[in-house]
């Protein structure tokens, strides 16, 4: 626009022609048009400004953890399942896997994990080293900020509670990044004993994860590598894929 001012400015009347002023005309007409439309557009972002704003093609929803120990399982599993988790494995919202290495008994399947109200079912591996779990949210990507894990309901201390273990995030089963790590945590130390961990290595990483996995990475409380526990939640954002 400034420049179109001076460009005005410097032509002198004795050197109009009728050439120049068609082509005068034209530029009148045009800056007049991308000025009604610059207009409009500013009205337009007034009136609604949301519809401007960027935001992510992704739905996403947050579940945090509020410090009450009576909510260590009403996370993401709990969210996914319109409040009855073990639900989540029947209609295929998400899929667990583990090592080879589980015991056959019903009581001891993976699938325990996310039956929350059932204490005594359980994950339990047989007695080999770097035993895991993952849980894959197949149409769904988590960030995850905390997670909750409770003990077998069985034994008192020293009886087989996890102690040191290592939480990872993946999104082809593959490759895997470091969330957070424990060693020789004796909070779960107990009959059905439950603690909430914060991702302390993912705290600063803004990335969504289609697995998860919680690997025994040192022996348990009672010093062999079975690795048993009755439940598993997690907290943070979940992202529709």
């Amino acid at each position: 626009e400034v420049k179109f001012n001076e460009a005005i400015e410097k032509i002198e009347a004795s050197e109009m022609t009728s050439e120049l002023w068609r082509i005068l005309k034209k530029c009148f007409f045009t800056r007049r048009d991308v000025v009604a439309k610059a207009k409009t557009e500013e009205e337009r972002k007034s009136l609604n400004p949301n519809r401007y704003a960027v935001t992510d093609r992704h739905k996403c929803t947050t579940v945090e953890y509020d410090s009450n120990a009576s909510n260590r399982f009403n996370g993401i599993i709990a969210k996914l399942g319109n409040g009855n988790p073990a639900s989540v494995l029947d209609s295929g919202t998400i899929n667990i896997t583990s090592s080879q290495d589980v015991n056959s008994g019903l009581v001891h399947q993976s699938k325990n994990v996310v039956n929350f109200s059932d204490t005594h079912g359980c994950f339990f591996s047989s007695d080999r080293a770097n035993s895991w779990l993952t849980v894959d949210f197949k149409d769904r990507k988590v960030k995850p900020s905390f997670y909750s894990i409770r003990s077998n309901s069985w034994g008192g201390a020293g009886n087989c509670h996890p102690q040191s273990w290592r939480l990872d995030g993946s999104n082809d089963g593959e490759s895997w990044t470091p969330l957070d790590a424990r060693t020789n945590d004796k909070s779960l130390d107990g009959r059905g004993y439950s603690n909430t961990f914060e991702v302390r290595e993912g705290k600063s990483l803004n990335e969504y994860f289609q697995y998860l996995r919680i690997q025994q990475t040192g022996t348990n409380t009672h010093g062999d590598n079975r690795f048993i526990f009755s439940a598993l939640e997690f907290f943070g954002t979940i992202r529709e894929q």
